[in-house]
């Protein structure tokens, strides 16, 4: 993420982002928010709430790491000891089970929010990398990373797919991302 986005946060929500800037023998909030920019306005629409629980109940988090990873955000957490609540342990458990419904809520709209610009997205697979683009994005990164230039209509890439694996099978390459074992390549 863009530093001033970075920023943005941790001035926003600073006892959720507190660490932001404590060693890595503390916190991997050290090496900031590891995911591009779209993601921003779930992230800050995730942090809100977190923030409004720690309002009505004093229950705080402090985020650990927050990052992307096989193609979805992950936002990781621990309890805030500077936090004032005094409920029962049941209630503990009601809140931290609404903390965690928040987060994974984040988590869940994350992989179908393009990673790059915000937009609606979906989760695509090249090789073995997963990404969370809308089509365009995904174009530039197809173009930009692999040097392939794929379909401007997206309606047109599983036909555009589709042949060029029959042409990397038919000259006998292999596509990227794609093992053949050994003894499927000598039939």
């Amino acid at each position: 993420m863009r530093e001033e986005l970075d920023k943005k946060l941790c001035e926003k929500y600073p006892d959720i982002f507190r660490d932001r800037n404590a060693p890595m023998t503390r916190t991997a909030m050290c090496w900031g928010f590891s995911h591009n920019d779209g993601w921003f306005t779930i992230l800050d629409e995730t942090c809100a709430k977190l923030m409004m629980i720690k309002k009505l109940t004093g229950v705080g988090v402090v985020a650990t790491q927050v990052k992307e990873k096989f193609g979805t955000a992950r936002f990781y957490i621990m309890g805030d000891e500077q936090s004032q609540s005094t409920f029962s342990e049941d209630d503990a458990k009601i809140i931290g089970g609404i903390i965690r419904d928040i987060i994974d809520y984040f988590e869940s709209r994350s992989a179908g929010t393009c990673e790059d610009c915000g937009q609606w997205g979906s989760l695509r697979i090249w090789g073995n990398w997963y990404y969370t683009r809308c089509y365009q994005c995904w174009r530039k990164i197809m173009k930009d990373q692999y040097r392939l230039d794929i379909p401007e209509k997206e309606s047109d890439y599983e036909d555009w797919e589709n042949k060029r694996l029959n042409e990397l099978t038919a000259n006998n390459d292999k596509p990227a991302g794609v093992t053949v074992p050994e003894e499927a390549s000598e039939v």
